[in-house]
């Protein structure tokens, strides 16, 4: 039977989330699949969403264009 279980590593050993009906001594296979991203996951995981980000339009009412008002606001005098 094949079933997937959530655990936690600890003090090098692999800790069940949730109860398992398993005998003492039983066998199992483990696969490992980490949810932290290595660096490259990482990167990948922003540059899709920075691909899915809208493109500006001349209608967005503020775009790129509006960078050195942004960077520079004109102080009231």
């Amino acid at each position: 039977m094949m079933r997937s279980v959530t655990a936690v590593y600890e003090n090098g050993v692999f800790r069940p989330l949730e109860s398992i009906e398993l005998k003492e001594g039983d066998e199992v296979e483990v696969l490992v699949e980490s949810e932290t991203p290595t660096p490259i996951e990482r990167s990948r995981q922003i540059l899709r969403k920075i691909a899915s980000l809208p493109l500006e339009s001349p209608d967005d009412g503020f775009s790129g264009a509006d960078h050195d008002s942004v960077l520079y606001p004109k102080k009231d005098q």
